[in-house]
């Protein structure tokens, strides 16, 4: 089992992505909406940021509700996905 460490992104910006497509693929998600599906949330951080959480639950090779990183001075609604790409 790989080990696991929260990331911190305190620069990310319009011109930025997060690539979740391995980690998605990695643990058996195929589908092609994760927040729809359940998979993925992006939460306020209480501080102007965000948190983007991986709920893994009933994967095939995974369980459980990950903090995948912070993204400092970024809204959720700031946000777009497409897949496993996330976008300011």
């Amino acid at each position: 089992e790989a080990a696991w460490a929260v990331g911190h992104i305190t620069d990310f910006g319009g011109s930025d992505a997060l690539d979740l497509r391995a980690m998605f693929s990695r643990y058996g998600y195929t589908g092609s909406n994760p927040i729809g599906d359940g998979h993925l949330k992006l939460t306020s951080d209480g501080q102007g940021g965000t948190q983007v959480w991986a709920d893994l639950d009933g994967l095939p090779s995974a369980s459980g509700t990950w903090l995948v990183t912070t993204l400092d001075h970024v809204a959720p609604t700031a946000l777009h996905v497409n897949g496993g790409w996330i976008t300011g």
